[in-house]
């Protein structure tokens, strides 16, 4: 019987534990194993091992297995026992899969029945149980540990949509970086279209939040971050789905907009920034403006304008 690739990966990163009582020639020939991790022991690999399979129960179970005892309970029937290859794999990271792969897949399971172009990180019960676990490692000085906590914080950093004030928006994991600039363009065309007719905020009735630090409480904490981005998302259909300025006539001509979002620099961080300033009953009225013109051309020309 021919042994799994996997447990010849296992063996090969055991082996290579500073503490492993085997042979410098064996040690030497386990070049599988990256050569990122220099210092580490046998029971840091069985602790990774662990939390690597409460991590798969996390995420296939539907629910966390967050118990102080070192053997999660199992609570299905058929549940797996004991770490195979999928929690070998996120361990001895082979050379074809980084760790930094592995935490982009992790987000890209969580996002996988989402299709927009933004999406907002706390919205996801799957995402919370991963940042739960990540959490248990903080602090640990286990090498492995620390790879993986640093991967997962750099997946979520490369994705992030950089709005002030919305650090958990992030672009969906499935777009390429090609994709997005190509998204970024077309929301710079459409928005510009757009706000020209928006009428203009008189300066005296507008708020800012732009001066406001990250533990000086401002007026943008009173908001809803949630309906900022789903009204980014919109925009982004629109600007995709060339839809003309005249579908959100009712926005146009009863929202107000400051006279440098007609031309920002940047549309997706200023306007996002607007929007996570706005009063939460502000955001409400946009809202019901935008669906109010979206079900009016949806009537008129079915599908049309309908939101997803």
């Amino acid at each position: 019987m021919r042994t799994p690739h996997w447990a010849i990966d296992l063996a090969r990163m055991l082996a290579k534990a500073a503490d492993a009582q085997v042979s410098d020639a064996v040690r030497d020939a386990c070049t599988r194993v990256s050569s990122s991790v220099t210092a580490y022991q046998t029971r840091d690999v069985y602790a990774m091992l662990w939390w690597s399979l409460k991590l798969r129960r996390a995420l296939t179970e539907g629910r966390s297995y967050l118990r102080p005892a070192s053997w999660p309970i199992v609570q299905r029937q058929g549940a797996r026992m004991v770490p195979g290859a999928w929690e070998v794999s996120l361990t001895a990271e082979p050379p074809h899969r980084t760790w930094l792969t592995k935490a982009n897949w992790l987000l890209q399971r969580c996002f996988r029945s989402q299709s927009s172009v933004l999406v907002d990180l706390q919205d996801l019960e799957c995402y919370r149980r991963i940042r739960t676990l990540v959490a248990e490692l903080e602090g640990q000085v286990n090498p492995l540990a620390v790879l993986v906590r640093e991967a997962v914080q750099q997946a979520f950093a490369a994705h992030s949509a950089g709005i002030v004030h919305q650090k958990q928006v992030c672009f969906h994991p499935r777009l390429s970086q090609t994709q997005r600039q190509s998204h970024g363009e077309e929301l710079a065309r459409w928005w510009r279209s757009f706000a020209i007719n928006v009428s203009a905020l008189d300066p005296a009735d507008g708020f800012s939040c732009r001066s406001n630090s990250a533990n000086q409480p401002g007026y943008w904490m009173d908001g809803n971050p949630a309906a900022a981005t789903a009204l980014l998302n919109i925009f982004f259909k629109a600007a995709h789905k060339k839809w003309h300025p005249s579908v959100l006539g009712s926005v146009m001509r009863r929202w107000h907009l400051p006279v440098e979002l007609r031309d920002p620099k940047d549309v997706l961080l200023e306007v996002g920034q607007h929007l996570s300033c706005l009063h939460k009953s502000e955001m409400e009225f946009v809202h019901a403006l935008v669906h109010h013109d979206l079900a009016k051309q949806a009537a008129q020309r079915p599908g049309a304008g309908r939101c997803e």
